[in-house]
C-alpha cells in the first residue's frame, strides 16, 4: 500500500506542474466567469425605450407619460422641434405625434439604434386614451365604461 501512495504522489506532482492539467482544472471556472460577465453586462446595458410624445393637448402628453412601463417610457414634449432635437442628440429612441382633435391619429418615427418599440404597445396606450376620451364625450360613468369593456365570461 505504501508503494501505491508513493506512485500516486509522483504522478500528481508531475501532472500538477504541466500547463494542460492546470488548464483542465481551471477552465470550467474561467469560462463560467466569462459567461456570467457577459450576462451581467447585457442585463445592465438594456435600458427601456424612450419615446417622446408630442401632442396639441397637454392632457394627452401627461396621460401617456403616466403609462410608462419597464420596457417603454414616454416623455412629454411640447413641440415637435424639441423632440427632433432630442432624437438627433440620441436622447430618445422615437417620436410619437398624437393629434387628439382628429380622432387620436398618430405618427411614430423611430431611430435606427437597435432599440425596438412594439407598435402594439403604442396602439394599446392610444386605445386606452381614446376610450377614456370618448367615454367622457358621451358622459358615461366609470361603471358604464367598465360594463362596456368587460370581457365575456
Amino acid at each position: 500500500m505504501h508503494k501505491f501512495w508513493v506512485v500516486m504522489s509522483q504522478v500528481y506532482k508531475k501532472n500538477a506542474r504541466s500547463g494542460s492539467w492546470i488548464f483542465l482544472v481551471l477552465s470550467p471556472l474561467f469560462f463560467l466567469a466569462i459567461a456570467f460577465g457577459i450576462v451581467f453586462y447585457i442585463s445592465k446595458t438594456q435600458a427601456p425605450a424612450q419615446v417622446a410624445v408630442v401632442s396639441d393637448v397637454s392632457v394627452v402628453r401627461q396621460a401617456l407619460s403616466k403609462q410608462s412601463t419597464d420596457d417603454l417610457q414616454f416623455k412629454p414634449y411640447s413641440s415637435a422641434q424639441k423632440a427632433n432635437q432630442a432624437l438627433n442628440k440620441e436622447d430618445i429612441d422615437g417620436i410619437l405625434t398624437v393629434n387628439a382633435k382628429d380622432d387620436f391619429k398618430s405618427h411614430y418615427v423611430a431611430r435606427d439604434n437597435g432599440q425596438t418599440v412594439e407598435t402594439s404597445t403604442l396602439v394599446a396606450a392610444l386605445s386606452g386614451l381614446k376610450l377614456s376620451s370618448t367615454a367622457a364625450a358621451m358622459k358615461l360613468t366609470p361603471a358604464q365604461v367598465k360594463a362596456l369593456t368587460a370581457p365575456p365570461t
